[in-house]
């Protein structure tokens, strides 16, 4: 196993600072929702791609935008405001929403030994569901080379967070955001892909521990 720190892959990464924090975000958030390093690598690539990680970048004459290019006309954005479209955290959150309910193959591959960056191929087609399905998962694996050229062909099951990824994030969270977490049910897809390895199983230790001392004190 390879115990990788996106954050540190990310700043590795020439951009602004609040590029590198929106980045930031997306790593956070798909730590906190249970996946594993090797799909947020995936989402951090198709971000680049989208919007180089700019939440408010629009493009498709204003009808998509944010960090993953949420389209508000008939997508993944619809019904959201355009505050909430260029909200680094909220836009994240939505297209978790999409792996939730389109990713499964995604889940699947993040638990075998295919190369990392064929995840972001996979991101790419099933989640951003572009008009080129092909080509825009070939353009998403080159991106992950070139982004992350040191992980970019590991096996994606061999990548772990560092164990206190997720401890960390939930420190940071907001009080009612850490009870959420406590109380939300731990099954379906997001949970199962986050529990396929032994390492999971610790992490989630530590992250019950960090909010039950938050909650406490």
């Amino acid at each position: 196993m390879t115990t990788v720190d996106l954050n540190a892959l990310v700043a590795r990464v020439q951009t602004s600072p609040q590029q590198r924090r929106n980045a930031n975000y997306i790593v956070s958030e798909f730590a906190l929702a249970g996946y594993s390093p090797a799909i947020a690598l995936a989402a951090l690539a198709n971000a680049w791609e989208e919007s180089r990680w700019q939440n408010d970048a629009w493009g498709d004459n204003g009808a998509s935008g944010g960090l993953f290019q949420l389209n508000t006309a008939a997508g993944a954005g619809r019904g959201m405001t355009k505050a909430q479209i260029e909200s680094p955290v909220l836009n994240t959150r939505r297209i978790i929403k999409e792996v939730q309910d389109y990713g499964r193959h995604l889940l699947w591959q993040s638990t075998t030994s295919v190369p990392v960056a064929e995840l972001a191929g996979t991101f790419a087609r099933d989640i951003e569901r572009p008009a080129d399905p092909a080509l825009a998962a070939s353009r998403r694996k080159q991106k992950m080379h070139e982004l992350f050229p040191t992980v970019a062909s590991l096996p994606a099951n061999t990548l772990r967070w560092p164990i206190t990824a997720r401890a960390a994030a939930v420190a940071s969270m907001p009080l009612t955001s850490v009870q959420t977490i406590i109380q939300a049910p731990t099954s379906g897809a997001a949970w199962w892909g986050f529990a396929v390895s032994t390492t999971a199983v610790i992490a989630s230790g530590v992250i019950l521990l960090a909010a039950i001392r938050r909650i406490r004190g």
